[in-house]
């Protein structure tokens, strides 16, 4: 199973920040289990886009983050 840490959770909220959106990206984690979701704070953006953003930060980690089927906002890692 793939995680993610709180430190990268932080990093993402700026980087989502520094480029305008109006997102924050929460992490639940318990358990050994983690859920990732966004939240909007503001306007709305397409979340391929936001993915996007999320997964260049992601990939030198060899993370990648996509939608749910059902919330496209609740994220799924891989």
């Amino acid at each position: 199973m793939k995680t993610i840490s709180i430190f990268q959770v932080q990093d993402i909220n700026n980087l989502l920040n520094q480029n305008n959106y109006d997102y924050v990206l929460k992490l639940n984690d318990t358990c050994g289990n983690q859920s990732l979701y966004l939240q909007c704070t503001g306007k709305t953006t397409d979340i391929n886009e936001l993915c996007n953003l999320i997964n260049n930060y992601l990939k030198n980690n060899y993370l990648q983050v996509i939608p749910s089927t059902i919330n496209p906002y609740n994220l799924t890692l891989k």
